[in-house]
């Protein structure tokens, strides 16, 4: 038996400040000069920074930037999240060809471990996604958590 898998790419989570700081307003707050290539690292930093405001972000760049020991943290963070962000996609490619072969062999074992990964609603918008029947476990699932 040979079933075929559809692919599906999954859109990383973004977090969007409300307020994007510009280089110029960057160089006005802190009075330092830097290059397009290191204010975008700059930025990544901001855009990291929670809730903190343009002011207080810039204030505190300023007192600390040339910190050997917070550059190298936030490198660090940043290879972590690339990591994360590849075992993200690498998750949502075995739940996709979980479902492709639970589907085929009528697996239960299989749509129980996808479940398992992402959670049962998401395994159903996947199916939905990708084409694939509806068990009777899933419709089941539907009836029991649609308010």
């Amino acid at each position: 038996m040979h079933c075929v898998s559809q692919t599906h790419q999954t859109n990383a989570t973004l977090h969007i400040k409300f307020q994007i700081m510009q280089k110029q307003e960057f160089t006005q707050r802190t009075d330092i000069q830097v290059s397009d290539v290191e204010y975008k690292e700059i930025e990544l930093m901001y855009l990291e920074a929670g809730n903190m405001d343009k002011d207080e972000f810039c204030k505190d760049y300023k007192e600390h930037h040339d910190s050997t020991l917070l550059a190298t943290f936030f490198r660090q963070a940043e290879n972590l999240k690339s990591k994360l962000d590849d075992m993200r996609d690498e998750r949502s490619k075995l739940v996709d060809f979980l479902l492709d072969r639970a589907q085929c062999f009528g697996d239960v074992e299989l749509l129980h471990k996808a479940i398992q990964l992402v959670g049962h609603d998401k395994v159903i918008k996947r199916k939905l996604r990708m084409d694939l029947p509806l068990w009777d476990e899933d419709k089941k699932y539907i009836i029991d958590n649609i308010k």
